[in-house]
């Protein structure tokens, strides 16, 4: 192993074990506040959680009670920690990712056979999980989304080979979750263009693979920030198309065999990192690529050439590039830039009203760019063929309650007013916790 290659390592192990902490600045009294508000939010979570999975009344009134309780201590809390610390936790981003940071732990303790390669049988799906041997569930950990390709579909065991192949090594190693749906040879793993009504929900390609993230986020404790989507041969256009479609789901893609559609939207990856795996086969989708990622979010895709062959199992430049990545939940810069008509959200940006998309090609299409400057506390906004977006805002973007937005060439101030209760809401939606929205404003383009 090589000292450049050992460094990536140690340093992704370092990353894998922080959390957020209070800033240096954080009165001591104030940072045991904050702890006690981060339990109370973790419990509140829970609480919505049981109620949720419940569908009987008779069942769901005592888990109501118990959900109002937890709320009331969450609000109690964070009045304890305002009065220790004299700042108010909705404009405070260091402390809301602190408070935060475990609102999504499992609702309970799982039956996992850690360091095995086990099948998880749901209505949905079937699924193969990896657990390291060491996983205790207390805090969260990385985790690959393994989709394994067209030449292991409706075959469970040919999907626990290639994962074997793949990751185990890397993952006991570093300790990082895998997941691998077993996906029905039914499905066609193609990077198609606008949807129809008969391919959509959990029986759809992309609800084939992405279905069973809910029941592995109540039984497994993965981080929402630290998760790659890794495609294998066949299913590689389709990774593509899956981001372009939830960019903010994932903190980079790993195409193992790259494939160049052009009923792919590239334009929603900015901000999305990517590696393409090179062979002979792949070179010139991996130069193409690669040139139209960069020239759009320069840096974004990176190329490796193993020295082994497809699927390059246990290859060491794969994990050290898995080891650096963390997803910016909440980037400055923002991209939307549909390819169907019911995809048409990234991250803080939502389009409500837009032109019918036609495409490809995408010339004319859709599209919103929207940056954010914290230090000017100013969002630009240019939009092309859109009516009506919604815009989402938190404290590490602008001041909500008092910002300039600028929307093509037009300037107005807003003043909104941050709500806990609107961020709970957000965030159980959602169910991820990074996202920390504290106000929405909507917005008629003229």
């Amino acid at each position: 192993m090589t000292l450049m290659m050992t460094t990536l390592w140690l340093g992704a192990l370092v990353a894998f074990a922080q959390d957020p902490v209070p800033s240096e600045s954080t009165p001591v009294e104030a940072a045991a506040e904050l702890a006690k508000l981060r339990e109370a939010v973790r419990m509140s979570f829970l609480a919505d959680r049981r109620y949720y999975r419940v569908r009987e009344p008779a069942q769901r009134k005592p888990l109501a009670v118990a959900r109002r309780a937890a709320t009331a201590r969450v609000d109690a809390a964070v009045a304890a920690y305002e009065a220790r610390s004299g700042r108010k936790l909705l404009h405070d981003p260091e402390a809301l990712s602190v408070a935060f940071a475990h609102a999504q732990a499992p609702v309970g303790p799982p039956s996992i056979e850690a360091g095995e390669i086990v099948t998880v049988r749901d209505a949905d799906a079937d699924r193969l999980e990896y657990v390291p041997t060491g996983y205790d569930g207390s805090r969260p950990v990385p985790m690959v989304w393994l989709v394994s390709g067209r030449e292991q579909q409706g075959d469970a065991e040919a999907v626990g080979k290639y994962l074997a192949d793949t990751w185990r090594e890397a993952a006991e190693r570093d300790r990082v979750l895998v997941v691998a749906p077993v996906v029905a040879k039914g499905i066609d793993l193609d990077a198609l263009g606008q949807a129809t009504p008969q391919s959509r929900g959990k029986t759809s390609r992309i609800g084939a693979v992405l279905s069973p993230l809910g029941p592995v986020w109540d039984r497994l404790h993965a981080s929402r920030d630290r998760m790659i989507l890794d495609c294998g041969r066949g299913a590689s256009a389709f990774g593509l198309r899956v981001i372009s479609r939830h960019p903010d789901r994932f903190a980079g893609v790993v195409l193992r065999w790259p494939e160049l559609d052009e009923r792919v939207r590239l334009e929603s990856l900015v901000g999305t990192p990517v590696l393409l795996i090179r062979c002979d086969a792949t070179a010139d989708a991996c130069e193409a690529l690669s040139e139209r990622l960069n020239a759009q979010d320069p840096g974004s895709c990176q190329i490796l050439t193993p020295q082994t062959s497809y699927p390059y199992a246990g290859d060491a430049g794969i994990a050290a590039w898995f080891g650096q990545r963390r997803r910016v939940a909440m980037p400055t810069r923002v991209v939307v830039a549909p390819a169907y008509d019911r995809y048409r959200s990234n991250r803080w940006i939502r389009v409500r009203k837009m032109d019918p998309v036609v495409g490809p090609p995408w010339q004319g299409a859709p599209r919103v760019v929207a940056e954010a400057d914290r230090e000017a506390n100013r969002i630009v906004i240019t939009t092309r063929g859109v009516q009506e977006f919604e815009l989402f805002v938190g404290p590490s973007l602008v001041d909500v309650q008092d910002f300039t937005l600028v929307v093509n060439g037009k300037s107005e101030r807003l003043r909104l007013t941050p709500s806990m209760s609107f961020l709970r809401d957000f965030l159980r939606m959602r169910t991820d916790t990074s996202l920390l929205y504290t106000a929405s404003h909507v917005v008629s383009v003229r």
